[in-house]
């Protein structure tokens, strides 16, 4: 009888012993696969952007190259850090390659008693206009539209 025990209790624990052997092999083989991962070089995300954003910007407005940022979140996994980042160097490229027009940057730099209020609100707005995008993804990569209104407003 107790003989019976223990060879049901050792099973339980080869069992266990045993998922935990192959938990400790997936964890590592995943943390493998991350660290050999291939990273880009800064220089060719800029690269691509740059590519991407002379292709896409000839004869488009500032609003052409917002709207195509935020379709582009829309496809792009959220974790993935590099489309992120390739998307907002789009965003900027985007930016200064294109025909100058007001929008978005008349809502942006409006000025009245307190400017600072209108970027956050045009932030909001338009990234709540986009509910399929993360809020803080989105207001992340319109920072740029926030930088270029900024930098060329009169």
């Amino acid at each position: 009888m107790i003989q019976k025990t223990l060879q049901k209790e050792f099973k339980i624990y080869l069992v266990i012993f045993a998922a935990l052997v192959l938990t400790a092999m997936a964890g590592a083989a995943y943390i493998y696969r991350l660290a050999h991962q291939q990273v880009p070089e800064p220089g060719e995300l800029v690269q691509v952007a740059e590519k991407e954003a002379a292709d896409f910007a000839p004869n488009r407005n500032t609003r052409d190259c917002v709207e195509e940022s935020l379709r582009r979140l829309q496809t792009a996994d959220i974790a993935d850090l590099k489309s992120r980042v390739t998307n907002k160097l789009f965003l900027q490229k985007c930016l200064l390659i294109t025909k100058k027009s007001t929008e978005p940057c008349d809502e942006i730099v409006k000025q009245e008693k307190n400017p600072n209020i209108n970027t956050p609100r045009w932030l909001a707005h338009t990234c709540a206009n986009h509910k399929e995008i993360h809020n803080v993804v989105c207001a992340n990569t319109l920072e740029a539209v926030e930088t270029f209104c900024h930098e060329t407003a009169p």
